[in-house]
């Protein structure tokens, strides 16, 4: 490998994962040096899309069994946090179309329309290299719930996540009394944030729950706005008000499973409110991006190269330099060695909180967290007419009664698990194919006493959800499971009614590390185990859109260049900022340049929008054509 100039930077980072090239072109932006280092041959870190034999091969890289582990496969393995699977196929196996044109996720989700990720993809000019298109429909599904008509049509009981009031009253599952209430609730809530209505003190301290049931919702709409248009992933127990919804929530719940109080939910109301018909009348809030959600960190990665951040693929590093400290304290560290003998220097570090070379600071606090993961190729839609969906399903208490676990308050409650299905018109499978992935969070090491690895609870809470969805009936185990011996059942059940059917799906965990967390919860870098200048970067969680992530780089890129005196500054993708800088370089009048950044004469974040509308592929809707969006 040729030796990299200069040797010294202001940043380094360990990674290409999406926070990572995230604050790597934050730092750039804002005039620092930055390197960037990946030992992979692809971007991504945990957030690439990979192709169909990349995807096989890796999972096969983690048998006990295959000596050739070491090397290449082992970096992405670690790379990509992936630490289990499994692959289970049709027999015989089913043509499944070229293998060039998969662009599997490893950790899928969706972006909000008008969310803090799309911010962040005009204030730094990445949005020029992505494309994206609607999801079209966005359901939740309540296994726990006997809908005695979906279920004599062998169809799971998929309700309809409103978005706009046309969502809401071509609901045939909603009676006339249902649509007034989630009406009236929606209406006032969106007065309460512009400071008006009945509701503009309501939204405090108190659970949402609560909020929505006085609110005269019933269980189903209550169940509908925290799952699907909050994007709750705490599972509500007793009714709220009652004895045994007071009752103190799990402490070995992750961060995103506890309870919303109504102050954040207005919140996350604003953000859904903002996204829904951004983009065309009656469409969704969300969107996914073409040929996979690998492509987003590799956008920023870009954005950084433009503003003179270096990227190497291909790059292993050995370890990293510190300066002696006393005892007790770490040094500050002044660089890293690569796996050529190269040393370089950095005034900072950032890696994915998953790197090897990060272990030495976490003799507390590190206890890994791991998302169960499913990716499905599927020979039909899982909702008919729809080619993009997001499906959030809630568990039934069943597993838990038929395993003879006893009820505590300290359980841990079953994992909500999003679903998200998608087809060849983003360009991530071949014409006839349709992509499902399913994921939910595993119990945090220690939170379950049967001692089931991660595999086995992926199995237990997937695979049911996968035969809900679709006919998964014709699988079986392709091989032993990756990383552990093979066990029983190898079949699945069956599905009745008329689904698609499942072709091939690999389950598998990945694991990250909560360094992220308990790096910020000790003070960032004056707590004893970190050194000043190093900071981990958040890897994926099971939460179902991009705005931890992006949360999580903005407060990595604060605790390396922390702001004189403590201010409270603008992050530097901000596309406020990115305006100010454009009209203090441009000279006046300089249209034709501004016009170039996509960014001219941009007085709203509704104007801003415009600049991504290049880029965003609409759904086939009847009525709505490309040239009529706003």
């Amino acid at each position: 490998m040729e030796t990299i100039q200069p040797s010294t930077f202001d940043l380094v980072v360990l990674g290409t994962g999406l926070a990572e090239s995230i604050v790597a072109a934050a730092a750039a932006k804002a005039g620092k040096s930055v390197l960037q280092l990946d030992p992979s041959p692809h971007y991504g870190g945990s957030w690439a899309s990979l192709r169909l034999s990349e995807l096989r091969s890796l999972l096969q890289s983690l048998s006990p069994s295959n000596a050739a582990s070491e090397g290449r496969q082992a970096r992405q393995a670690a790379a990509s946090g992936i630490v289990e699977g499994e692959i289970w196929q049709q027999q015989p196996e089913a043509d499944l179309g070229p293998d060039a044109q998969y662009s599997i996720d490893l950790a899928p989700k969706v972006a909000y329309g008008g969310g803090p990720l799309i911010q962040l993809l005009l204030g730094s000019g990445a949005h020029h290299y992505l494309e994206f298109k609607l999801v079209q429909g966005s359901y939740l599904l309540n296994l726990g719930r006997d809908d005695a008509r979906a279920a004599s049509q062998g169809q799971p009981p998929l309700q309809t996540v409103p978005s706009s009031r046309s969502d809401v009253f071509k609901d045939r599952m909603l009676s006339p009394l249902q649509k007034r209430s989630i009406m009236r609730f929606l209406k006032a809530a969106a007065e309460a944030l512009e400071g008006q209505g009945p509701l503009k003190d309501a939204f405090g301290d108190q659970p949402v729950q609560e909020l929505l049931a006085q609110q005269g919702l019933d269980k189903q709409l209550q169940l509908s706005v925290l799952h699907g248009v909050l994007m709750a992933d705490c599972v509500p127990g007793q009714a709220p008000g009652t004895a045994a919804s007071q009752q103190q929530q799990p402490d070995n719940l992750l961060p995103f499973q506890t309870q919303l109080t109504a102050e954040q939910a207005l919140q996350r109301l604003r953000v859904y409110l903002q996204s829904s018909g951004r983009y065309g009348a009656d469409t969704g809030p969300f969107l996914t991006p073409l040929y996979g959600g690998g492509e987003l960190p590799q956008a920023f990665c870009r954005a950084a190269a433009v503003a003179g951040a270096v990227q190497v693929l291909r790059c292993g590093v050995e370890g990293l330099v510190l300066e002696e400290a006393e005892e007790g304290t770490p040094g500050c560290c002044t660089g890293v060695k690569l796996s050529s003998g190269q040393v370089i220097g950095c005034q900072h570090l950032a890696a994915s909180e998953t790197s090897e070379h990060l272990e030495a600071f976490c003799t507390r606090g590190g206890t890994p967290c791991t998302t169960l993961r499913c990716a499905a190729i599927l020979d039909g839609p899982l909702v008919a007419g729809k080619q993009q969906t997001l499906v959030c399903v809630l568990p039934s208490a069943e597993p838990a009664a038929q395993a003879g676990t006893a009820a505590s308050p300290q359980a841990t409650p079953p994992p909500v698990v999003r679903a998200l299905a998608v087809c060849s018109s983003t360009a991530v499978c071949p014409p006839g194919r349709y992509l499902l992935y399913l994921w939910a969070a595993a119990p945090p090491v220690g939170a379950d006493s049967d001692g089931s690895s991660a595999q086995q609870q992926a199995a237990r809470v997937l695979q049911p959800v996968l035969a809900a969805l679709a006919d998964a009936s014709e699988l079986q185990r392709a091989a032993a499971p990756c990383g552990q011996q093979s066990a029983e059942p190898t079949v699945l059940p069956a599905a009745p009614g008329a689904k698609p059917r499942v072709l091939w799906a690999a389950f598998y965990s990945q694991s990250t590390s909560i360094r992220f967390a308990a790096h910020h919860s000790s003070g960032g870098g004056g707590g004893s185990q970190w050194p000043a200048n190093v900071v981990p970067c958040p890897g994926p969680d099971a939460s179902a859109t991009f705005i931890s992530a992006v949360e999580g780089a903005k407060q990595c890129y604060r605790l390396l260049f922390p702001p004189a005196g403590g201010a409270n500054v603008d992050f530097p993708l901000d596309t406020r900022v990115q305006r100010q800088a454009e009209q203090q370089q441009g000279e006046p009048g300089d249209e034709q340049a501004a016009a170039a950044s996509g960014l001219a004469e941009a007085d709203s974040d509704d104007e801003l929008v415009a600049a991504l509308q290049a880029a965003l592929q609409p759904a086939a809707r009847p009525g709505i054509e490309p040239a009529a969006l706003p």
